[in-house]
């Protein structure tokens, strides 16, 4: 179901203003891309592309568990 016009305008303002906050889904998702584009790559690529997201992650919702989300990565922090 596509969104209103008002609606869409809304939330893209509230995006723009960077009031997003990611939940427990969003880093799951991010965290297996993270680990399947790592797969055929040195570690130390897994290491700094996990660390890298988990820096910018942080700031989207105040319970990240920075620990946790490395190792859904595959790496331990």
């Amino acid at each position: 179901m596509a969104l209103k016009a008002q609606s869409a305008n809304r939330k893209y303002i509230r995006t723009a203003q960077g009031v997003v906050e990611f939940q427990h889904r969003h880093f799951a998702f991010v965290a297996a891309a993270i680990k399947e584009m790592c797969e055929d790559q040195p570690p130390q690529m897994l290491v700094a592309h996990s660390k890298f997201w988990a820096d910018k992650l942080a700031g989207t919702n105040s319970r990240f568990d920075r620990a946790r989300f490395l190792a859904a990565c595959g790496t331990e922090g």
